[in-house]
Protein backbone atom coordinates (compact mmCIF):
# COMPACT_ATOMS: atom_id res chain seq x y z
CA UNK A 1 0.00 0.00 0.00
CA UNK A 2 1.45 3.79 -0.58
CA UNK A 3 2.86 5.31 2.15
CA UNK A 4 0.78 8.84 2.38
CA UNK A 5 2.31 11.99 3.47
CA UNK A 6 -0.15 12.45 6.35
CA UNK A 7 2.73 14.83 8.10
CA UNK A 8 2.68 17.19 5.29
CA UNK A 9 -1.21 17.51 4.93
CA UNK A 10 -1.22 17.82 8.95
CA UNK A 11 1.41 20.88 8.32
CA UNK A 12 -0.84 22.32 5.42
CA UNK A 13 -3.33 22.39 7.09
CA UNK A 14 -5.58 20.20 4.98
CA UNK A 15 -7.59 18.25 7.32
CA UNK A 16 -11.22 19.83 6.78
CA UNK A 17 -14.28 18.64 8.79
CA UNK A 18 -16.62 19.38 5.87
CA UNK A 19 -15.63 18.20 2.45
CA UNK A 20 -14.77 20.09 -0.52
CA UNK A 21 -17.41 18.77 -3.20
CA UNK A 22 -18.58 15.33 -2.66
CA UNK A 23 -18.98 14.23 -6.05
CA UNK A 24 -15.17 14.76 -6.52
CA UNK A 25 -13.27 14.85 -3.60
CA UNK A 26 -11.29 11.31 -3.43
CA UNK A 27 -10.79 9.00 -0.51
CA UNK A 28 -7.78 6.46 -0.60
CA UNK A 29 -8.75 3.09 0.48
CA UNK A 30 -6.70 -0.37 0.61
CA UNK A 31 -7.75 -3.27 -1.03
CA UNK A 32 -6.35 -6.46 0.59
CA UNK A 33 -4.82 -8.27 -2.65
CA UNK A 34 -2.27 -11.58 -2.53
CA UNK A 35 1.04 -10.73 -1.51
CA UNK A 36 2.38 -12.04 -4.77
CA UNK A 37 1.36 -8.82 -6.65
CA UNK A 38 2.19 -6.48 -3.40
CA UNK A 39 4.73 -6.60 -0.91
CA UNK A 40 2.45 -5.49 1.99
CA UNK A 41 -0.51 -7.33 0.71
CA UNK A 42 -2.95 -3.98 -0.09
CA UNK A 43 -3.55 -2.19 -3.52
CA UNK A 44 -4.56 1.44 -2.67
CA UNK A 45 -7.31 3.09 -4.92
CA UNK A 46 -9.57 5.68 -4.65
CA UNK A 47 -13.23 6.56 -4.75
CA UNK A 48 -15.43 9.65 -4.14
CA UNK A 49 -17.06 10.80 -1.04
CA UNK A 50 -20.33 10.71 -2.19
CA UNK A 51 -19.85 6.73 -3.91
CA UNK A 52 -18.40 6.12 -0.31
CA UNK A 53 -21.60 7.79 1.48
CA UNK A 54 -23.78 5.48 -0.88
CA UNK A 55 -22.15 2.42 0.03
CA UNK A 56 -22.17 2.43 3.97
CA UNK A 57 -25.07 3.88 4.03
CA UNK A 58 -28.46 1.85 4.50
CA UNK A 59 -30.69 1.21 1.39
CA UNK A 60 -33.80 4.42 1.24
CA UNK A 61 -34.57 3.88 -2.51
CA UNK A 62 -37.84 2.15 -3.34
CA UNK A 63 -38.33 1.64 -7.18
CA UNK A 64 -41.90 1.13 -7.19
CA UNK A 65 -44.90 2.49 -9.21
CA UNK A 66 -46.40 5.50 -8.19
CA UNK A 67 -50.36 6.01 -8.97
CA UNK A 68 -49.55 2.75 -11.17
CA UNK A 69 -51.83 0.46 -9.44
CA UNK A 70 -55.00 2.03 -7.96
CA UNK A 71 -56.09 2.50 -5.19
CA UNK A 72 -52.21 2.13 -4.48
CA UNK A 73 -50.74 5.67 -4.06
CA UNK A 74 -47.07 4.13 -3.79
CA UNK A 75 -47.19 0.51 -4.85
CA UNK A 76 -45.46 -1.67 -1.90
CA UNK A 77 -41.90 -2.61 -2.30
CA UNK A 78 -39.50 -4.10 0.14
CA UNK A 79 -36.23 -3.41 1.44
CA UNK A 80 -33.45 -4.33 3.62
CA UNK A 81 -32.79 -2.38 6.65
CA UNK A 82 -29.89 -1.57 8.98
CA UNK A 83 -31.52 -3.15 11.70
CA UNK A 84 -29.70 -6.61 13.09
CA UNK A 85 -29.68 -8.29 16.37
CA UNK A 86 -26.61 -10.29 16.89
CA UNK A 87 -27.17 -13.40 19.72
CA UNK A 88 -24.77 -12.38 22.64
CA UNK A 89 -23.20 -13.71 24.01
CA UNK A 90 -23.79 -16.95 21.12
CA UNK A 91 -23.12 -19.56 23.56
CA UNK A 92 -24.99 -20.88 25.32
CA UNK A 93 -28.05 -20.35 23.80
CA UNK A 94 -31.23 -21.63 22.48
CA UNK A 95 -30.74 -19.80 19.00
CA UNK A 96 -27.76 -19.84 17.50
CA UNK A 97 -28.31 -17.30 14.69
CA UNK A 98 -28.36 -13.46 14.44
CA UNK A 99 -31.00 -11.46 12.71
CA UNK A 100 -31.18 -8.67 10.17
CA UNK A 101 -34.12 -6.57 9.07
CA UNK A 102 -36.46 -5.76 6.19
CA UNK A 103 -39.54 -3.45 5.97
CA UNK A 104 -42.38 -3.41 3.76
CA UNK A 105 -43.61 0.20 2.50
CA UNK A 106 -46.45 1.46 0.79
CA UNK A 107 -49.15 4.54 0.43
CA UNK A 108 -52.65 3.17 0.00
CA UNK A 109 -55.90 5.54 -1.53
CA UNK A 110 -58.57 4.58 1.65
CA UNK A 111 -61.89 5.18 -0.85
CA UNK A 112 -64.12 2.39 0.91
CA UNK A 113 -67.97 2.17 1.25
CA UNK A 114 -67.81 0.39 3.82
CA UNK A 115 -66.24 0.34 7.11
CA UNK A 116 -64.11 -2.60 7.02
CA UNK A 117 -61.20 -2.93 4.61
CA UNK A 118 -58.79 -6.35 4.28
CA UNK A 119 -56.29 -4.92 1.41
CA UNK A 120 -53.72 -7.23 0.10
CA UNK A 121 -50.29 -6.14 -0.06
CA UNK A 122 -47.85 -8.60 -1.40
CA UNK A 123 -46.22 -11.66 -0.27
CA UNK A 124 -42.69 -12.54 1.64
CA UNK A 125 -40.83 -15.86 0.23
CA UNK A 126 -37.65 -17.02 1.36
CA UNK A 127 -35.88 -18.29 -1.72
CA UNK A 128 -33.95 -20.51 -0.10
CA UNK A 129 -37.30 -22.87 0.41
CA UNK A 130 -36.78 -22.23 4.36
CA UNK A 131 -39.30 -21.38 7.12
CA UNK A 132 -39.62 -17.34 7.48
CA UNK A 133 -38.49 -16.28 10.88
CA UNK A 134 -40.45 -13.24 10.25
CA UNK A 135 -40.87 -11.77 13.74
CA UNK A 136 -42.39 -8.08 13.59
CA UNK A 137 -40.45 -5.35 14.38
CA UNK A 138 -42.07 -1.80 14.10
CA UNK A 139 -44.72 -0.48 12.15
CA UNK A 140 -44.80 3.40 11.26
CA UNK A 141 -46.50 5.81 8.82
CA UNK A 142 -48.70 8.16 9.04
CA UNK A 143 -52.68 8.65 7.91
CA UNK A 144 -54.10 11.79 6.30
CA UNK A 145 -58.17 12.40 6.10
CA UNK A 146 -59.64 15.62 5.33
CA UNK A 147 -62.75 16.09 7.64
CA UNK A 148 -65.28 18.96 7.98
CA UNK A 149 -66.62 17.89 11.02
CA UNK A 150 -65.81 19.24 13.99
CA UNK A 151 -64.40 21.68 11.48
CA UNK A 152 -63.46 21.99 7.99
CA UNK A 153 -59.27 20.49 7.98
CA UNK A 154 -56.59 18.19 7.17
CA UNK A 155 -55.89 15.75 10.35
CA UNK A 156 -52.72 13.82 10.38
CA UNK A 157 -52.37 10.85 12.58
CA UNK A 158 -49.59 7.78 12.89
CA UNK A 159 -50.76 4.46 11.22
CA UNK A 160 -51.53 2.80 14.32
CA UNK A 161 -55.07 1.69 16.11
CA UNK A 162 -57.16 4.78 16.85
CA UNK A 163 -56.25 6.61 13.50
CA UNK A 164 -58.16 9.46 12.02
CA UNK A 165 -60.11 8.75 9.43
CA UNK A 166 -62.98 10.48 7.32
CA UNK A 167 -66.85 8.73 7.06
CA UNK A 168 -69.05 9.48 4.74
CA UNK A 169 -70.74 12.61 6.84
CA UNK A 170 -67.48 14.10 6.38
CA UNK A 171 -66.89 13.17 10.44
CA UNK A 172 -63.29 12.55 11.57
CA UNK A 173 -63.72 9.06 13.19
CA UNK A 174 -61.08 6.76 14.91
CA UNK A 175 -59.80 3.59 13.23
CA UNK A 176 -60.01 1.29 16.17
CA UNK A 177 -58.33 -1.26 13.64
CA UNK A 178 -55.48 -0.16 11.23
CA UNK A 179 -52.73 -3.01 11.70
CA UNK A 180 -50.69 -4.80 8.96
CA UNK A 181 -51.63 -8.74 9.15
CA UNK A 182 -49.33 -11.63 8.48
CA UNK A 183 -50.80 -15.19 7.14
CA UNK A 184 -48.52 -17.59 7.06
CA UNK A 185 -50.14 -19.95 4.29
CA UNK A 186 -47.51 -22.08 3.37
CA UNK A 187 -43.67 -23.21 4.12
CA UNK A 188 -41.18 -19.93 3.88
CA UNK A 189 -44.39 -17.94 2.20
CA UNK A 190 -46.40 -15.23 3.80
CA UNK A 191 -48.82 -12.65 2.66
CA UNK A 192 -49.10 -9.26 4.08
CA UNK A 193 -52.82 -7.57 4.52
CA UNK A 194 -53.44 -3.94 5.27
CA UNK A 195 -56.33 -4.30 7.84
CA UNK A 196 -58.76 -1.38 9.38
CA UNK A 197 -61.59 -0.89 10.73
CA UNK A 198 -64.02 1.32 12.51
CA UNK A 199 -66.62 1.02 14.58
CA UNK A 200 -67.98 4.70 14.64
CA UNK A 201 -67.80 5.59 11.08
CA UNK A 202 -70.79 5.67 8.62
CA UNK A 203 -70.83 4.30 5.68
CA UNK A 204 -67.38 4.50 4.33
CA UNK A 205 -63.82 5.42 5.26
CA UNK A 206 -61.91 7.60 3.29
CA UNK A 207 -57.83 8.34 4.01
CA UNK A 208 -54.41 8.59 2.38
CA UNK A 209 -52.38 5.76 5.06
CA UNK A 210 -48.77 5.36 4.10
CA UNK A 211 -47.00 2.33 6.05
CA UNK A 212 -43.28 1.14 6.92
CA UNK A 213 -43.59 -2.77 8.59
CA UNK A 214 -40.63 -4.00 9.47
CA UNK A 215 -39.55 -7.83 10.65
CA UNK A 216 -36.66 -9.75 11.10
CA UNK A 217 -35.02 -12.60 9.40
CA UNK A 218 -32.71 -15.12 10.22
CA UNK A 219 -29.56 -13.80 8.86
CA UNK A 220 -27.85 -15.36 5.65
CA UNK A 221 -31.19 -16.05 4.01
CA UNK A 222 -32.71 -14.83 1.12
CA UNK A 223 -36.07 -13.01 0.75
CA UNK A 224 -37.87 -11.78 -1.98
CA UNK A 225 -41.20 -9.24 -2.45
CA UNK A 226 -43.90 -10.57 -4.96
CA UNK A 227 -47.40 -9.18 -5.50
CA UNK A 228 -49.53 -11.51 -7.17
Amino acid sequence: MDILNWLFIKRQQLIKTTPNNIKTDLVVLGAEVPFTQRGDGYQTYAMTLEDLGDSLRCPSTYKTGIYDQYPWIITPSMLPTCTRIEDTPAFPTMFAANLVGYKVSGSYDLNENDTVLVEYIGTVENVNGNYLFELPWKTAGSVGAYVSVPFPSPFASAFANGATIRDDNGDARPAEIMTIAIDFYAPGVADLYLVIASNTAVDAMYAAVSFEFEFLEIEGETLKFTIY
